[in-house]
């Protein structure tokens, strides 16, 4: 397998506890535009879903209103990986990191 053929795609699908202007919700919406400039500016960051307001959350697949989405590329798993425990040792450090409102702003296991 060559390795410059082949990308990693991810795609997260989660509901949110409460519509996106609700202020349980307030947190985790502030700070999307950080994390999605983070993960932007990642070696390895090919591409990402968005909409003109600039990130996936305005996208509506589903009938249900509370289920967000987003999707990225990248040039290997190594390059996600590498960026998902940069965003995990952020949110470790600072209690008002994006990662810090995931676990009241989304339903993990319903």
């Amino acid at each position: 397998m060559n390795r410059a053929n082949y990308y990693l795609a991810q795609v997260n699908i989660g509901r949110l506890r409460a519509p996106i202007d609700d202020p349980l919700i307030s947190g985790f919406a502030a700070r999307l535009e950080d994390i999605n400039a983070l993960a932007d500016q990642s070696p390895g960051f090919v591409w990402r879903l968005q909409t003109e307001e600039g990130n996936a959350t305005y996208l509506r697949p589903f009938d249900d209103e509370r289920i967000i989405m987003n999707m990225s590329v990248w040039e290997s798993v190594r390059a996600f990986d590498e960026t998902a425990v940069t965003v995990r040792s952020l949110a470790a450090r600072y209690p008002n990191f994006p990662l810090g409102y995931t676990d009241r702003a989304l339903i993990i296991n319903d």
